[in-house]
Order: C-alpha cells, then sequence, then structure tokens
C-alpha cells in the first residue's frame, strides 16, 4: 500500500491479489462484486426482521425457543460461541431463512439421484432448480 492509504485492506482487495493466480479476468471480478453487493446488502437484519415477526405469530415456538436459551446459558457471560449448541435456535432461524429468503434470488439446488417431487411435479436427478420466494 502506498503511503496515505487506509492500513485496512478491504475484502475485494484480496481478489485483485489473486487475481492472475485464480485466472480471474475483469468479467469474473464484476461477477464477483455483483455477489458480494447482494450477499452484503441487508441480509442479516432481513433475517432477523422475519424472525421476529413469525416469533411474534407464534407464541408456543417463541417459548419454546426460550426456553432452549433460558435453560442453556445461566447468565451472560456463559453465552460463548463454544457453548452455543442451541439445535432449536438454529431450527428457528433455518426456517425463518427458508420461508422469507434474505435474498432476492433463491439458491440454486440440484436434484439427487432418483429425482424428486418439487411443488407436486416430478423432477428427474441431477436437474438444477432455483428457488423462487413466491
Amino acid at each position: 500500500m502506498e503511503k496515505g492509504d487506509l492500513a485496512r485492506k478491504d475484502f475485494f482487495s484480496y481478489l485483485f491479489e489473486k487475481k492472475d493466480e485464480l485466472k480471474l479476468n475483469d468479467w469474473n471480478l464484476a461477477a464477483y462484486a455483483q455477489v458480494f453487493i447482494v450477499a452484503g446488502s441487508e441480509t442479516s437484519a432481513t433475517t432477523l426482521s422475519a424472525m421476529t415477526y413469525y416469533l411474534c405469530r407464534n407464541p408456543l415456538i417463541y417459548q419454546r425457543l426460550k426456553d432452549e436459551v433460558r435453560g442453556t446459558f445461566r447468565s451472560a457471560d456463559d453465552i460463548t460461541s463454544v457453548k452455543a449448541t442451541l439445535p432449536y435456535v438454529d431450527a428457528v432461524i433455518n426456517e425463518s431463512m427458508r420461508i422469507y429468503p434474505p435474498v432476492p434470488i433463491g439458491a440454486s439446488r440440484i436434484v439427487p439421484k432418483g429425482g424428486a417431487t418439487v411443488a407436486g411435479v416430478f423432477v428427474p436427478g441431477g436437474v438444477g432448480l432455483i428457488a423462487v420466494h413466491p
């Protein structure tokens, strides 16, 4: 870095450093930039807002979630990433993101061997699908 530049690098600076090694051209970098912008745009806030909304509408689920958290931790000092194995909390977060995805386009999935029925329609194995939020 030159004198006067910020000492802290941004995420994209690492891609520029590895551009040749990874054989990335300008089109690749533009595509990555688009993904980074979408991925970093309010995804956490959207997920937390949706989760809060659904928890407020489902008091039994909220109570079970609260019981798991309060039954696992006795004080704020107990809360660490090592101890944070909360299956119900994880399920609530995942279900919130399934019901209300935090990105404008769904993630693609490959149908497993043997096929699967999706929304009442059989789809053969190996077919790629993109989830669309209704």
